[in-house]
């Protein structure tokens, strides 16, 4: 028996100190009773907020499947943002590989098969000029002529003209035209020459 109790027993304690000293025992012996009965079923639904957990003393295993389905749930897209201003622009890359090679062109217009000279003779007087043509056979078109006066140069010896024959701009010559002048004294030989293609 305590101290307490035998103080007690040795004197009639008054009303007042009696009703401490069991609001005294019943303190004590509460507390400790209570401490060890509360349980979660005895905790008043949303009594215990967030602030008053410690960082970390739930874990994942603890939460309700329902709990860590919002957590894990993605939220609402947001609106875009502004567009970005350009980068700067990037090293030119390596040079790509060679193409294939285009098809062929067209075959182009058939060239001369055959070119051959077609030549005419004359002559012309002392002092005088003479007029000669060349011409091109049948199917020939004539590419080019030219002239030539013989026997010794003189003074007054000259091609005065040399020109192709033909009806007009537009249609290919038949033949070759050579007009000389003989300014000897004597009679010379002159030949024209067309150069004539097939």
């Amino acid at each position: 028996m305590s101290d307490l109790f035998r103080r007690l027993l040795r004197r009639r304690p008054s009303a007042a100190g009696l009703i401490a000293v069991i609001a005294l025992v019943m303190g004590a012996v509460g507390s400790a009773t209570a401490g060890s009965l509360i349980s979660g079923s005895q905790i008043r639904n949303n009594s215990v907020d967030g602030v008053k957990l410690r960082d970390g003393s739930v874990a994942a295993a603890k939460l309700a499947p329902d709990a860590l389905a919002a957590a894990a749930r993605r939220g609402p897209r947001g609106r875009r943002g502004p567009r970005g201003r350009p980068g700067p622009p990037g090293a030119a890359g390596p040079a790509g590989p060679a193409g294939p090679a285009g098809p062929a062109g067209p075959a182009g217009p058939s060239g001369v098969a055959n070119i051959i000279m077609r030549a005419a003779d004359g002559s012309v007087g002392p002092g005088q000029n003479a007029t000669l043509e060349a011409n091109c056979d049948a199917g020939e078109k004539a590419t080019g002529g030219g002239g030539e006066l013989g026997g010794n140069f003189d003074a007054g010896d000259a091609i005065a003209r040399s020109v192709p024959i033909g009806s007009g701009s537009s249609t290919a010559p038949t033949g070759w035209r050579v007009e000389v002048v003989n300014g000897g004294a004597a009679t010379k030989a002159f030949t024209v020459w067309a150069i004539c293609a097939k």
